[in-house]
């Protein structure tokens, strides 16, 4: 994918929010981290709705700052907008590589997100 200068746009909401878009469009009715919706047009990449309530508790479960698993599921949203699923085992496993490795690299770089 060739785009140049792509817009995107990462909403905030609270927990109920994400579940109704989750219910909605995902047909899912349970709170999660992020939802992405790629883009209608060359230039605009998409839309990412992330909840860092949800975002919190697994930073806790984790036990990993929550600056980490903020990156995390920008990076695993961005992800899905470039075309990548974790419908399936393999899909997850390669994304997941992926998304890890990105990671990786902006902890080493000291890159991660920072509210």
């Amino acid at each position: 994918m060739s785009i140049k200068n792509p817009a995107l746009s990462i909403v905030f909401v609270g927990k109920n929010e994400i579940r109704d878009y989750n219910s909605k469009y995902r047909k899912k009715r349970y709170v999660t981290d992020v939802i992405s919706f790629p883009g209608s047009d060359r230039d605009y990449l998409g839309d990412m709705i992330i909840c860092p309530e949800k975002v919190m508790e697994n930073a806790n479960l984790l036990r990993i700052r929550f600056e980490e698993e903020l990156t995390r599921v920008i990076i695993h949203g961005f992800l899905h907008l470039l075309g990548f699923e974790d419908h399936t085992s393999q899909k997850k496993v390669k994304m997941w590589t992926v998304q890890e490795e990105i990671l990786r690299k902006l902890k080493t770089e000291n890159r991660l997100c920072s509210i």
